[in-house]
């Protein structure tokens, strides 16, 4: 989710995890750099890419440095939860540009049990609000 339309300066972010848009090349590249939690120094992006065939090749690139608490963080909560969320992305795009899915990503217990706990977080938070 973004504060604006997709573009370089976008900020936005899902959950605690927070980021600016820094390089944008519409249809075929956009990276992220991480601004919160602390601790989390570097960036990710999505890549498009026209193969000989007519197929696309779509990836992702992770590049982080842990620092602080954020070194416990993303291999206990952070990093399933992430590559969870990016799985479910290319099954969104898959089916989006095939118009069928050939192996759906299923989420694994742990990934329920975090997904749970911050559902039932993010609901606690926006009583507390009202």
């Amino acid at each position: 989710r973004l504060d604006t339309a997709l573009g370089v300066k976008a900020a936005g972010g899902h959950g605690p995890i927070r980021y600016v848009v820094t390089h944008y090349e519409p249809g075929r590249h956009v990276t992220f750099r991480f601004t919160a939690p602390s601790g989390f120094n570097g960036h990710h992006a999505f890549t498009a890419a026209a193969l000989p065939n007519g197929s696309t090749r779509l990836s992702h690139e992770l590049s982080m440095s842990l620092t602080g608490s954020a070194r416990y963080t993303w291999p206990l909560f952070f990093r399933p939860l992430h590559n969870a969320l990016i799985e479910e992305c290319f099954d969104r795009a898959e089916t989006s540009s095939a118009g069928s899915l050939t192996t759906r990503y299923q989420r694994s217990l742990w990934v329920k049990i975090l997904r749970a706990g911050f559902s039932r977080e993010i609901t606690r938070r926006r009583r507390a609000a009202m």
